[in-house]
């Protein structure tokens, strides 16, 4: 092991490898297998090198790497050349590839067209007796990139990355253009993978597109934004779904913004004791509540309507839904009107502030009348109630006021009142804790006082509003 990847003695080449002035290709291949294998072998030792031996290996192993996958590349471009794959029945080279070696069909044709883009003698005459082929149709040659691959100066990510810029620049009329675009796109882009990673040099090339081709970007967005969609659709748990979806530059620009201004970790208190604790959320996590709120905070401030029914969540329940409370089973759940199916604990939250639309049904669940919506919480009464809250109003929390619920204390369902010492604003996260915890929270002298689950804990209560000189 020490000796295959440490030796720095000279060594003579056995006679026709490469270095000999006679490369045989069977043999060099014979080698590598060899060498392959040994160090399949010592995978297992590697604990006896030293940290600045893994180390050396590691970048040793990663040049080797590069130029095993040229010379798989150029394996690939010969037996193309030469027909063989049809000669055998198969209906192109990446169809054989695909078959004889389990190769995903697109990894198999994406490979095809990369040995003959990173072929590293593409742009010079072939050996004395050799039959020229020209390059497939719709391939770009990009030999400066290809001879940087097998010397393992880049790798092979960054050669992908160098091709699909290349491929997304403006392409010149005339074949000298087009040669002196790529020669100096290439010159440029390798000097670049000397520093960035591949994801950073399509980041730059998309840079350089913007410079050469401003027009082309502009009608890329346009025709980006014009292939816009969305899908949602549900996971087999039943009880959560997917969705995904494409977009433009600056849609995407400004989610991300939104999601990444509004993930931030933040500490909560715990249920017994009150005292602050980390977020538990992962990165995922805290970004899918955030997504969470972008959407209660649109569907909330969207002023439009559309066939006469403002935005909005229709959701149909019984009243002995509503009325359910924690522990208790027995009653259905409700039911959306594209068919998800929701709890009781979930039910009472969302209609805490609501549009509430009484439906008397039939036997068999015909309506027979249906009554006038009302808003639960009036305009003015939401006013008032941002006014005393200002924000969430659980201790510690300064959501803004226009992503909070307005929250009945003693549920409406039950007999609550919607009045201003019944109700008390509180973020999507500290809803949830209320209706589906032990937190309880009052009103005492028109301010909210929330008291932990845990006996004897002191009530906690939000920072005074600030004095207001006149």
């Amino acid at each position: 092991m020490y000796v295959l990847f440490m030796d720095t003695a000279q060594h003579t080449p056995p006679s026709g490898l490469p270095g000999t002035g006679s490369p045989d290709a069977g043999l060099a291949w014979a080698a590598l297998a060899q060498a392959s294998t040994a160090v399949a072998a010592a995978s297992g030792h590697l604990w006896q090198l030293s940290d600045e031996q893994l180390v050396s290996a590691l970048r040793t192993e990663q040049v080797a790497a590069a130029q095993r996958d040229s010379a798989r590349l150029a394996l690939i471009a010969q037996l193309d050349q030469r027909g063989y794959a049809l000669a055998a029945g198969a209906t192109s080279t990446a169809a054989w590839l695909s078959h004889e070696l389990l190769i995903d069909p697109r990894t198999a044709t994406a490979e095809v067209r990369a040995a003959h883009q990173l072929d590293p003698h593409g742009d010079t005459p072939p050996p004395a007796g050799v039959l020229a082929r020209p390059t497939p149709p719709g391939i770009l040659a990009l030999a400066h990139t290809g001879r940087a691959l097998l010397a393992g100066q880049i790798s092979t990510a960054h050669a992908h990355a160098v091709s699909a810029v290349i491929r997304a620049l403006p392409q010149p009329s005339t074949p000298a253009e087009r040669t002196d675009l790529h020669t100096r796109a290439q010159t440029w882009l390798l000097d670049q993978c000397a520093t960035f990673t591949p994801s950073d040099v399509r980041r730059l090339g998309l840079q350089l597109r913007h410079v050469l081709d401003p027009d082309g970007v502009l009608a890329d967005e346009r025709e980006a934004r014009a292939r816009s969609s969305f899908w949602i659709k549900p996971d087999t748990d039943g009880a959560s779904y997917r969705f995904g979806g494409i977009t433009d530059p600056v849609t995407a620009s400004q989610l991300g913004t939104f999601i990444d201004t509004h993930s931030a970790p933040r500490p909560h208190l715990d249920e017994h004791s009150g005292a602050p604790i980390p977020d538990p959320r992962t990165p995922e996590q805290r970004r899918g509540h955030a997504f969470t709120d972008l959407v209660n905070l649109a569907v909330n401030a969207d002023p439009t309507t559309s066939g006469a029914i403002s935005t909005q969540l229709i959701i149909t329940t019984t009243l002995a839904t509503l009325k359910t409370q924690p522990g208790e089973h027995g009653t259905p759940c409700a039911r959306t009107e594209t068919g998800q199916h929701l709890s009781a604990g979930t039910i009472r939250k969302l209609a805490c502030d609501a549009r509430i639309i009484p439906l008397i049904l039939g036997t068999n669940s015909e309506p027979l009348d249906i009554g006038r919506a009302t808003r639960t919480i009036p305009a003015g009464l939401r006013r008032a109630l941002i006014a005393r809250d200002k924000h969430c109003a659980f201790p510690g929390c300064t959501r803004p006021a226009r992503w909070a619920n307005a929250h009945h204390i003693t549920h409406w369902a039950d007999g609550g009142r919607t009045a201003l010492n019944n109700l008390v604003l509180l973020c999507d996260h500290h809803h949830d804790l209320i209706h589906h915890s032990a937190w309880t929270v009052t009103i005492t002298n028109g301010r909210p006082v929330f008291t932990p689950p845990r006996a004897g804990s002191p009530p906690l209560r939000p920072p005074p509003a600030p004095a207001h000189s006149l």
